[in-house]
């Protein structure tokens, strides 16, 4: 069987007694973790005492192929049931599940933590094929699933944040459920017990990709015409570890995008109504300063500045010249051709 959409937290939070073997697989293994560990949580009594829970993993079923069967019936010697955890062996997991669902009773519940399975995947097949067990896909969240797990998250911190704080949180988080759940423990922990509300500035300063910051800073220090923000952020960056092609492109990606805008004021549209229905949107934090831009720059000037910018690509990348010191000096020429 297989599990999608609303009902999968259901079953996680309170799994069917008659189900006693699960399969969660995906992109998402931070959302794979914890689903296991909550599912465990669930069905043991005490999911720390080694009585009751074992590891089971490939190298073991390799040397002993028997081995998923043999915990999965052994029951424990203080009493109540017991769980097997069984780790990223999918390929050779196949026959060792086939034999547990095979069981007429089993006695312990088993959960196998996998990678992306395809739906051909004979795991996959095998258990979605069964009627004692649950395959549990796990995707990475995002729209209202990921604001969804946010709030909870939130709620369990114990943390109330503004409401640009939060939407901040949502468009910075959700590529890993493991990485969401300890950025929002560090946010908690910057916070300390007497946080009454936190703002944008708190959450940025504790929460995102330090990289994507600079390089934000990057873009709208050139925009601004203000050289040495420029020179200070691309220096950041490189001390990050961003090499130079990761900082031009990115850079004449974003022009792009505003020599589009341009070229609608230019051609009648309404410089708010440019930037209030820009697809995909803007996030509140840079309206101002997109708003500025097309303001003080036109198309032309976009234009040249894409070019320059993948001139300034090809040159890094045909003739070995000392590619950040090519950055070095058009980031500054950049903001000033247009002072």
């Amino acid at each position: 069987m297989k599990l999608t959409g609303g009902r999968i937290e259901s079953f996680v939070r309170r799994p069917d007694p008659a189900i006693p073997t699960v399969l969660l697989y995906g992109p998402d293994q931070g959302l794979v973790g914890e689903r296991a560990k909550r599912l465990i949580a669930g069905v043991i009594a005490d999911p720390a005492d080694p009585f009751l829970s074992t590891d089971v993993d490939g190298e073991m079923l390799r040397q002993h192929p028997g081995r998923l069967v043999e915990e999965a019936q052994a029951l424990s010697l203080m009493g109540g049931r017991r769980a097997i955890r069984l780790r990223e062996s999918a390929e050779i997991a196949h026959k060792a599940v086939a034999q547990l669902l095979e069981l007429d009773d089993q006695e312990a519940f088993v959960v196998i933590e996998a990678g992306e399975l395809g739906p051909g995947t004979p795991l996959r097949k095998m258990i979605e094929r069964a009627g004692n067990a649950m395959a549990i896909p796990c995707y990475r969240e995002e729209g209202r699933g990921l604001a969804s797990s946010i709030r909870s998250l939130l709620e369990q911190e114990k943390l109330r944040l503004e409401p640009d704080a939060l939407a901040y949180l949502n468009e910075h988080l959700g590529s890993d459920h493991g990485i969401t759940r300890r950025e929002i423990e560090k946010l908690a922990t910057f916070a300390g017990p007497n946080t009454p509300k936190l703002g944008l500035e708190d959450v940025a300063s504790v929460v995102g990709d330090a990289s994507a910051l600079s390089l934000d800073d990057l873009i709208f220090a050139v925009l601004g015409r203000d050289t040495e923000a420029a020179a200070i952020a691309l220096d950041r960056l490189f001390l990050e570890g961003s090499n130079p092609i990761a900082v031009l492109r990115p850079l004449a990606k974003f022009l792009m995008r505003l020599y589009s805008m341009a070229a609608e004021i230019e051609a009648g549209t309404s410089l708010q109504k440019v930037v209030d229905q820009a697809r995909p949107p803007l996030h509140f934090r840079t309206k101002d300063q997109v708003r500025k831009a097309l303001q003080t720059w036109s198309c032309r000037e976009f234009a040249d500045a894409i070019d320059r910018l993948g001139q300034a690509e090809l040159l890094v990348k045909r003739t070995g010249s000392p590619s950040q010191l090519c950055c070095r000096r058009i980031i500054p020429d950049l903001a000033l051709a247009h002072a």
